[in-house]
């Protein structure tokens, strides 16, 4: 169900905001973001998405915000 719901979260995302440039993060150490959207003279919002609360972990957040 979690690619399903990504995907679902993805088009939402892309109606609401009325743009295609929704992009993933990953580093080296492949910690990951799900969703980020960068927009002009804004900080970048990072979004993470799970279909249960108890596949969420922190750990790519953090990592994203270190960078």
């Amino acid at each position: 169900m979690g690619t399903l719901w990504e995907h679902f979260v993805l088009n939402e995302l892309q109606g609401q905001l009325q743009t295609r440039d929704i992009r993933y993060w990953r580093d080296k150490n492949r910690q990951e973001v799900d969703f980020v959207l960068a927009r002009r003279g804004r900080s970048p919002d990072a979004i993470e998405c799970k279909w249960s609360v108890d596949g969420f972990d922190p750990q790519g957040l953090l990592a994203f915000r270190r960078c």
